[in-house]
């Protein structure tokens, strides 16, 4: 993982593109973390999960739905194909 100043990377954009394939790299603004580079995975799918995984709303419906399930226990697998 490499860390870099945002002005940096404005100006060698296309080298950290690059560095994207060793790991990610992370953009800092202020000394802050600000934004994430990372290499798009060639499989659709995978990009698709990535994308997904990254959504704030997405990851809201999901956080939701994992504390309803450790909450109540969830429903049987047997149950879950019945109603669906």
């Amino acid at each position: 993982m490499k860390i870099a100043p945002l002005a940096d990377v404005k100006t060698r954009l296309s080298n950290y593109i690059n560095l994207t394939q060793k790991g990610p790299v992370i953009v800092t603004k202020n000394g802050h973390p600000r934004a994430l580079l990372a290499a798009v995975p060639e499989n659709e799918d995978d990009l698709e999960r990535l994308v997904l995984a990254l959504t704030p709303k997405f990851r809201k419906i999901i956080d939701a739905a994992y504390r309803r399930i450790q909450s109540t226990g969830g429903i049987r697998h047997e149950d879950f194909w019945r109603q669906f």
